[in-house]
């Protein structure tokens, strides 16, 4: 019998709350319009978006910006994104500024925390491009009988994810570690590989982690017969008359096992830890036979540890989904070839022809740094202007620019603007 406990998978970063009320909200926003008026607009929106989440609850944070070799601190007001319907209701220009006003009609509270609840607002979905890496063992020696752990639960991870219909296009990196070693645990260290992985498996998200436990957590009395004697278990046997034959004996077999792991999202296209979150469960009955199946086979799932362990494997696929189906598709600029603009996404990952994307370009030589804990949170960019796609292969796209304050390049990043 298997025994069920909770799954600890409470969304403990701000980023993918949604707001407290189901009260219309209604903000305005503004953007220069120096990257043109597409960018202008999004922008604006943006802006409004971010003050109706204000209006609704803010905390401050601070940052260290490292220019040049200046570092210098900020502080700005954070909150929740607020998840619903979207309308504007008023636009114009005026001093070189695009101004709106939007209406926003907040989720209902059974509507958020959905999986899949932050797709386009045409209703379309948008495959975010993953690569599963590598997950470390904390205690290698409790994980002995599930052989090569690390590298095939990242594999049944992305198995998971590719499931999911038209969410996620999923890459296998399992045999592929993010720390610079086993004995740094800090998974903010691994920004830059990170990027490299992503950069090299061509995904836009890079999901890795730990293992924190595998071990038995009970032992129970069994009585035992026929060879106990020779039997390497901890217990208490008979060695009189007849044990050669009988072996009786008590032996303390494994009654309840756990499995706790710790979750790590990356942004691949900036090595910036999004999130973090531990999952657990303990598992009863018989949860170590002798010879244990293979992690991720049927046989394995079929045990009652296994079967415990699959939920638990179910529920971190639904917070990897509802993680990133919250942020924007991001798409990268292969190369430039007189006036067309060739991306690396296509009618695979949704897109169509006549999208909008907005172009952005890293400033790679500013590192963004958090005060406290000294983690890389990230790399600045600047908005450059928007395209627009006039061809869609499954996997390559074709855009045209619409102005900007300066030209699309290789390298470049796109992101999806919703139709409003």
């Amino acid at each position: 019998m298997r025994l069920r406990q909770s799954v600890h998978a409470a969304l403990v970063a701000a980023l993918f709350l949604s707001a407290a009320v189901a009260d219309p909200i209604i903000a305005n926003g503004s953007a220069p319009m120096d990257a043109g008026l597409t960018a202008a607009r999004e922008m604006a929106i943006q802006d409004a978006l971010h003050q109706a989440a204000l209006s609704q609850g803010a905390q401050v944070n601070s940052a260290q910006y490292m220019n040049s070799g200046v570092v210098s601190e900020s502080s700005s007001l954070s909150a929740a994104p607020i998840s619903g319907k979207v309308t504007v209701l008023q636009e114009h220009q005026a001093d070189g500024l695009y101004q709106v006003q939007v209406q926003v009609e907040p989720d209902q509270p059974a509507a958020r925390g959905r999986a899949t609840g932050c797709s386009a607002p045409d209703s379309r979905a948008l495959r975010r491009r993953v690569v599963a890496a590598y997950f470390y063992l904390d205690h290698p020696a409790d994980a002995s009988d599930l052989d090569a752990l690390g590298v095939r639960l990242p594999h049944d991870l992305a198995r998971r994810l590719g499931q999911l219909e038209r969410q996620f296009a999923v890459r296998d990196a399992g045999n592929i570690g993010l720390l610079p070693n086993r004995y740094l645990m800090d998974p903010a260290l691994a920004a830059s590989a990170v990027r490299r992985l992503a950069d090299s498996e061509n995904a836009q998200f890079v999901v890795a982690g730990r293992v924190l436990s595998t071990a038995v957590t009970k032992r129970s009395p069994r009585l035992s017969l026929y060879g106990s004697t020779n039997s390497s278990q901890q217990g208490m046997y008979y060695n009189g008359p007849g044990s050669a034959l009988f072996g009786p004996g008590v032996v303390y077999r494994s009654v309840a096992r756990e499995f706790k792991l710790e979750l790590w999202v990356y942004d691949g296209l900036t090595g910036s830890l999004l999130r973090t979150q531990q999952f657990a469960t303990t598992a009863s009955g018989y949860v170590e036979p002798r010879n244990m199946p293979v992690f991720g086979s049927d046989a394995f799932w079929e045990t009652d540890y296994g079967g415990e362990v699959n939920d638990l494997m179910d529920a971190v696929t639904r917070d990897v989904a509802a993680t990133l189906s919250c942020l924007p598709f991001t798409a990268r600029v292969l190369r430039v070839d007189k006036g067309q603009i060739y991306v690396d996404a296509g009618g695979l990952s949704g897109l169509q022809v006549g999208d909008r994307m907005l172009v952005y370009r890293q400033r790679l030589a500013n590192a963004v740094i958090d005060p406290a804990s000294g983690q890389e949170l990230g790399i600045p960019e600047s908005l450059l202007g928007d395209v627009s796609l006039i061809q869609v292969q499954p996997n390559l796209s074709v855009a045209v620019a619409h102005g900007g304050k300066a030209p699309v390049q290789a390298g470049d990043l796109l992101r999806f603007i919703p139709k409003r």
